[in-house]
């Protein structure tokens, strides 16, 4: 959740909203069923999933019961191909129970305790302050939706309660929060806990995992080095000697297993379980639904720059250039699908996860940006390849620790990313920008996910652009 909205920093107020249902168009949906083809668990291919409205409103505490929800059992078959998942019945809310105050200056209100239920699912959703800009407020938005839409679909999936717990963010560490909601849990209770911008491409069948694993004896973790969602059973007593001052969710699992004695699985191959919303470049990745959330003039620059991009990829004569975190299974994936050459430059994988004492972040590309300034991005790249996707937090790691404290304000990521050079105030990061957007070639900027699971969505159409080409 590097929210780039920090959500993931503070998985605390972490939550953010709507769901697991990525529609994209006909052609877009066959063309991740055919890289997909094969694979009988579905992890690579894209879900598109019915999905209902949420209510109006929200409340700082929504929390349901499974036998509020008559959608349990009430779980559909298959609806279409290409879907890879269920389509979950709608859960009409019941009126809203006791909600409770914000924590913003102490520790969580109790959650309340329920009569002996096994699974709970507590979604943290920290609120966007009223003064954001713009771009913070989309992501906002669409965080809120999806914690409503996983709230329904945990109920769905078999979880005896699902609750968003939401406000302003606050100071309290993530460690002090989870030990405070844990200890307000019935004993034996299993936790399901997540961010509000975790998961939106996560299926039925993917919560309805995590639920199983909360009630067994061991932990599941999307991933267990920088986690979006863990499943603990017996919270109330795993969680009793969390150090109160853990920083975000990344390094549960690894407390867990090496402190907790909690054997520990996670699904380190499912892409999908990988996305989240970390800044407001992911809405545009994940598509039409999500992508409304912006205004048009917002997202137009760096649409029509992965347009292009698409173009690059599908021309076996070009070489696409790759920086930063990406993974050897994106990369594999890539040059299944695409007809270009890749150049990747693999660094600071981890970097989130980085420890003190550790060897500060470095970059090659960072390196080359330090002797000609941040105006010399574009040349670079272009004497590389004839398109590149940069991991910029890379190379702002390089510039200054990876630190998030001390980069430039989400609202400057975040208006970088979408290549929107004028809005950013940084003197730096908007001369970077303004090199990418202006480059000979097409480049596009962003998170973590934007060379990770995301480079799938940045690059969807391709491999159905080759194939028309082959065909022709």
């Amino acid at each position: 959740m590097d929210q780039d909205v920090q959500v993931k920093e503070t998985r605390t107020p972490s939550l953010t909203g709507d769901a697991p249902g990525l529609c994209f168009d006909a052609l877009e949906l066959d063309e991740q069923v055919e890289w997909g083809k094969g694979r009988i668990d579905g992890d690579d291919r894209i879900p598109e999933l019915g999905l209902v409205e949420p209510p109006p409103g929200r409340c700082r505490e929504q929390p349901r019961h499974g036998a509020d929800a008559d959608a349990r059992g009430r779980l559909q078959g298959a609806d279409r191909p290409g879907q890879g998942g269920l389509r979950i019945a709608e859960v009409r809310p019941k009126a809203e129970v006791g909600a409770a105050p914000s924590n913003r200056h102490g520790p969580p209100a109790t959650l309340g305790r329920v009569s002996d239920p096994r699974v709970i699912a507590i979604i943290l959703h920290p609120e966007t302050p009223a003064h954001a800009d713009h771009l913070s407020q989309a992501v906002g938005r669409a965080r809120a939706d999806l914690a409503e839409e996983h709230r329904r679909r945990f109920l769905a999936a078999g979880a005896d309660e699902a609750r968003v717990v939401a406000g302003p963010p606050d100071a309290l560490p993530f460690g002090a929060r989870l030990r405070g909601i844990a200890h307000s849990l019935p004993d034996g209770a299993g936790l399901i806990i997540l961010g509000s911008g975790a998961v939106p491409l996560a299926t039925t069948a993917d919560l309805a995992r995590f639920v199983r694993i909360a009630m067994t004896k061991r932990a599941l973790a999307n991933n267990r080095y920088s986690a979006d969602i863990v499943a603990i059973p017996d919270a109330r007593k795993q969680l009793a000697e969390l150090p109160a001052d853990l920083t975000s969710d990344n390094a549960l699992p690894r407390w867990l297993a090496e402190i907790g004695g909690l054997p520990v699985d996670d699904l380190p191959n499912n892409w999908r379980l990988a996305m989240d919303f970390d800044t407001a470049l992911d809405l545009v990745l994940l598509g039409r639904r999500w992508a409304r959330y912006l205004a048009v003039e917002d997202r137009a620059r760096v649409t029509e720059r992965l347009g292009r991009i698409r173009t690059v990829a599908a021309d076996p004569r070009a070489e696409l250039v790759v920086a930063g975190r990406t993974s050897p299974a994106a990369l594999t994936w890539l040059a299944r699908t695409s007809a270009s050459r890749t150049r990747a430059l693999v660094e600071e994988r981890g970097l989130r996860t980085s420890v003190a004492g550790q060897r500060p972040a470095a970059s090659v590309l960072g390196l080359l940006l330090e002797r000609d300034g941040p105006e010399s991005l574009g040349a670079h790249l272009a004497r590389l390849g004839e398109a590149a996707i940069v991991d910029s937090r890379v190379l702002v790691a390089h510039r200054l620790g990876a630190d998030q404290a001390g980069w430039p304000s989400d609202a400057d990521r975040f208006a970088s990313d979408m290549l929107l050079h004028e809005r950013v105030t940084d003197p730096w990061l908007r001369a970077l920008t303004r090199a990418a957007a202006e480059a000979a070639i097409p480049v596009t900027l962003g998170a973590h996910g934007l060379v990770g699971p995301g480079l799938r969505l940045a690059l969807r159409g391709v491999g159905r652009a080759i194939g028309r080409r082959s065909a022709g």
